[in-house]
């Protein structure tokens, strides 16, 4: 998850894909500030889970850009049981 926010946001053409899935999905009809994924930054504790949540936020849109050979992102695609483990993590680390 984190290798996916880090090439989202260093490469242009997949950070203006990204934010205009955003922009046209139902992701962007919930009332949330976000519009960009977080990134894990290794010296700050509560960056995983806020990597994590952000990736679980936009299931559909990473889904839909890792499904595209054309971005090379399927090595970052995850499976159904993948995604179900992230929700798991995530209620653990909301404590």
């Amino acid at each position: 998850m984190a290798g996916l926010a880090r090439w989202v946001h260093d490469v242009s053409v997949l950070n203006q894909d990204f934010v205009d899935r955003v922009a046209n999905s139902k992701d962007s009809e919930i009332a949330d500030s976000r519009r960009a994924l977080a990134r894990r930054v290794p010296t700050r504790w509560n960056s995983d889970f806020d990597c994590l949540d952000a990736h679980v936020f936009f299931k559909d849109t990473i889904q839909a850009m890792t499904g595209v050979r054309a971005n090379k992102l399927t090595a970052y695609r995850l499976d159904d049981e993948q995604w179900e483990l992230a929700d798991e993590i995530l209620e653990v680390l909301k404590v």
